[in-house]
């Protein structure tokens, strides 16, 4: 049976290299601010995305992930400050032609992908739980935080004939599943690729 399936999955892979291939790396706007890279073989496409996050969260958020570590434990949470948010996304992408009698290199698309972000967080805090009413701090750390959330996306995609460049602009809605189980999130971006 081992054998029948890795006959299968050989001949999936050759049948996908065997089909047109197009490579395109662009610029993405939004959340998150990155380069995307993509590999689109016939109408099933693979994109890489790496960059950087504005806030991966909101402050309650970050309020609950500074009671879960327990470098605060006897502290009291006063503010916190985002110093840097990493994310890096894979995504496998289904692309869909939609029929405009202009042009066909128009398309929608849905998919499945995960999501790693990767924050760096300073927290200030008091030992008194009386003092968190105003903002005299005891001390402040930073921390690093980690998410990871599986995603499901759906967009669109414009590519133009007589230059090799496509627009973009695509949506997904994301659930953490580590650290901070079921928190929703929904990145939202808009960009440019360049063909080659």
């Amino acid at each position: 049976m081992k054998v029948v399936w890795l006959v299968f999955i050989l001949i999936v892979i050759g049948f996908h290299f065997a089909t047109a291939q197009e490579h395109s790396v662009g610029l993405r706007l939004g959340e998150p601010l990155a380069i995307s890279y993509k590999l689109r073989i016939g109408m099933m496409g693979y994109e890489v995305i790496a960059g950087r996050y504005g806030v991966p969260g909101s402050p309650s958020y970050f309020r609950e992930v500074f009671k879960d570590k327990d470098v605060f434990e006897g502290r009291y949470y006063l503010d916190h400050t985002p110093t840097s948010a990493f994310a890096l996304h894979g995504r496998w992408l289904n692309h869909v032609s939609i029929p405009v009698q202009t042009t066909r290199n128009f398309d929608w698309y849905w998919g499945f992908g995960g999501q790693l972000l990767i924050s760096q967080i300073e927290y200030f805090y008091t030992n008194d739980p009386e003092a968190t009413n105003g903002f005299n701090p005891d001390g402040n750390e930073k921390v690093t935080h980690f998410s990871l959330s599986p995603e499901v996306i759906i967009g669109l995609e414009y590519k133009f004939e007589k230059v090799p460049v496509s627009i973009f602009t695509d949506m997904a809605v994301a659930i953490e599943v580590f650290q901070k189980p079921f928190t929703p999130r929904l990145p939202v971006g808009m960009g440019i690729r360049y063909f080659f």
